[in-house]
């Protein structure tokens, strides 16, 4: 069976190993009034980084403006952002009522950053059960997207 152009697109996109996507699934808390570590000892769960407002960052050497929490899902960067969302979101059910509480005066961001190198085309979706969940964490979803030709 022949294939229209289309399908022999795709397929050479399959088939090219250099074409990678790279992403990162984030969930973010900020804006809140007490420290960082006080949040994780009312949610009963780590960050995976931090931010404390009126320090002075060590990379860009700028003062932090507002306290913020986060946790990444932990997975391998080559793991498309749906499944990644499904594994942070296994990760924060056990927290779940301490989170609701904290997220109804503090909104979460579900931030996803990908990385799109030499034409590759990701999924960029998430489930529906996924966005109820996130809804019920009042949470809002950002996606930064970055393009790179690798020619």
């Amino acid at each position: 069976m022949e294939m229209n152009k289309s399908e022999q697109e795709l397929n050479l996109i399959d088939e090219d190993s250099n074409m990678k996507t790279f992403s990162k699934v984030k969930f973010i808390i900020s804006g809140f009034p007490m420290t960082p570590d006080e949040l994780t000892k009312i949610i009963g769960i780590s960050s995976t980084s931090f931010s404390e407002k009126g320090k002075i960052t060590e990379k860009y050497n700028q003062l932090i403006k507002e306290n913020s929490w986060s946790i990444n899902s932990g997975l391998d960067k080559e793991i498309d952002i749906q499944t990644q969302t499904d594994y942070l979101l296994k990760l924060l059910r056990p927290h779940k009522s301490k989170l609701i509480d904290v997220c109804r005066n503090y909104p979460p961001l579900l931030n996803c950053t990908v990385r799109i190198y030499g034409g590759d085309r990701p999924p960029l979706y998430l489930s529906n059960e996924n966005i109820k969940e996130l809804s019920e964490y009042n949470a809002e979803f950002g996606i930064d997207i970055y393009i790179f030709d690798t020619e």
